[in-house]
């Protein structure tokens, strides 16, 4: 069970880093930038997942869902916008 959750964050990342570019292809501040936004979405999503799970599960509110439903939209969001962004340059 390890070893699945281990590749599904490792697939997960991946996913959400793809929004930025390689160091060849943009400048170093754009770069920066882009790290900026992806790491802080990343957190972001985490902090929103394990919130609703800890109200949901620990403290039996059926309000932990809401945090969940943000925390995967804007994942896929992020996940699509970088998906887009790497069609679009090639």
């Amino acid at each position: 069970m390890d070893l699945l959750f281990e590749i599904l964050i490792e697939m997960y990342v991946e996913l959400m880093m793809s929004v930025i570019p390689e160091a060849d292809e943009a400048s170093r501040k754009y770069r920066i930038i882009a790290l900026t936004f992806a790491l802080t979405g990343i957190i972001l999503c985490a902090a929103l997942f394990v919130w609703g799970g800890v109200l949901l599960f620990d403290r039996d509110n059926k309000l932990g869902l809401i945090p969940i439903v943000f925390s995967v939209a804007f994942s896929l969001a992020q996940i699509i916008a970088g998906l887009v962004i790497r069609c679009k340059k090639k």
